[in-house]
């Protein structure tokens, strides 16, 4: 435990907190997740409850206003942070998986399987995975995590494709060469002596999906197409322009929701740029 805490603690010195951008950036998303698990357990009103006149200006009361029904918008963005972010990882984290496997295999082995792998890749990647998520929608039940599922399994090809030159590269260094030599198995080469080589660009793939994940079911929920029922931040935009919050001069129904989503974007955005520097430097 000590030596993978220590582990995590060098990564993170040497990747992102060696920049000012880097510590901005997980400030920022400490924030968000402080926000997240505050959804949880606690927020100023019931997010589904009537607690004040329907668009209600920021006030001490109401520091972001309430909505056309007359909910506190603070309250629904805190429970919005939660599931949001959630419905993100799990989405994110579909597509780092099935990516990052498809991809070392692909790239490892090579020969006919990378050739099978790759038209696959080719076939999903013809495959426009956001109008896919728009007509599933009129077929499936389609709440935040069934959403959050099909944009996982429809949109790995591409860190796929990112890992496997990656590790196509790798695998003819020395050390790996050192490895077949006296025997290790192929499965091990790959999980203890490649993966960690490509870590940083797995963990920018990841904060990439991320960003790109949120963007999507966001989108989704905002058309009316995702679960409008449970707060969100694509909820809490949804009935700002289904009740026409903008012309009823109500700029907080969009104001509040829209710097949530901008300011999660540019935290994980900074993170991704500190560690793609710090990469750079390093195959320079």
């Amino acid at each position: 435990m000590h030596l993978n805490f220590s582990l995590i603690k060098n990564v993170l010195k040497i990747y992102i907190f060696n920049s000012r951008r880097g510590i901005i950036g997980v400030i920022i998303l400490f924030i968000f997740i402080i926000l997240g698990i505050a959804g949880i357990f606690y927020t100023p009103y019931d997010p589904n409850s009537i607690v004040g006149m329907p668009y209600q200006p920021p006030s001490s009361s109401f520091i972001m206003g309430t909505d056309y029904f007359g909910r506190d918008i603070f309250s629904r963005l805190l429970v919005g942070t939660t599931y949001t972010l959630l419905v993100a990882l799990i989405a994110s984290s579909i597509i780092i998986l099935i990516g990052v496997i498809i991809g070392s295999i692909s790239g490892y082995y090579s020969g006919p399987l990378d050739e099978i792998f790759m038209r696959i890749v080719d076939v999903f990647m013809t495959i426009p995975s956001f109008f896919i998520l728009i007509i599933a929608s009129a077929y499936l039940p389609m709440n935040n995590f069934t959403a959050a599922l099909v944009l996982g399994l429809l949109s790995w090809p591409v860190t796929s494709r990112v890992i496997r030159s990656q590790v196509l590269s790798t695998k003819n260094e020395l050390y790996i060469d050192a490895a077949r030599v006296i025997g290790v198995e192929n499965y091990r080469i790959i999980i203890r002596h490649i993966m960690p080589n490509i870590l940083p660009l797995i963990f920018i793939s990841f904060i990439s999906d991320l960003i790109y994940s949120v963007h999507s079911i966001t989108t989704l929920i905002f058309l009316g197409l995702g679960d409008i029922r449970q707060p969100t931040w694509g909820e809490t935009l949804y009935w700002a322009f289904a009740t026409g919050a903008l012309y009823r001069k109500a700029w907080w129904a969009f104001l509040f929701p829209l710097l949530f989503i901008i300011l999660y974007s540019f935290g994980l955005i900074l993170i991704n740029d500190s560690v793609s520097s710090t990469v750079r430097k390093k195959t320079i």
